[in-house]
Parts: structure tokens; sequence; C-alpha cells
């Protein structure tokens, strides 16, 4: 998903200014935040949506990647305990 105009109005519905997300959205330090971010998500495992995942400490952890049931879930999360 890389269209500005409904990036903008999910950022809005989000709470944030539009016009101000819409200026913001093209430049270089969004690029690289966005790098970031997808750096972040590869290095926990994550390689499609949707995916969960749980903060312990300054460390993520995945929890599901793709549909996971209730149970695969509940297990996922007692493995962090």
């Amino acid at each position: 998903m890389t269209d500005a105009d409904v990036l903008a109005e999910i950022a809005h519905t989000c709470g944030l200014d539009r016009a101000q997300f819409a200026a913001s959205f093209p430049t270089e330090a969004m690029r690289e935040a966005v790098r970031a971010d997808f750096a972040l998500t590869q290095s926990v495992g994550i390689r499609g949506f949707p995916a969960l995942c749980a903060a312990r400490g300054n460390e993520l952890h995945m929890i599901a990647s793709g549909f996971a049931a209730l149970e695969t879930l509940e297990e996922n999360f007692a493995l962090l305990a």
C-alpha cells in the first residue's frame, strides 16, 4: 500500500492531521522510517500479514504470522511467561 491519499485518510481516521501527513509522506525522513520499520519486522520474522508480536523488555517476539486460532495464540503467549 503506497497510495498517499489512502494513507493520509487512514492517518486521519487515527487522529493525525491529514494535510501534515500528506506533506510528510514523500520525504526522505519518511522513507527512512519505513525502511527501519521493515527491517524491524523482518528481524522478528514477519513475512506477511496479519502478524502479532509481543514486546518483552526491549525484545519483540512473534506470536502469530497469518491466521492463528485462539488456542495457538494462548500457547504462544504462555511461552513468553
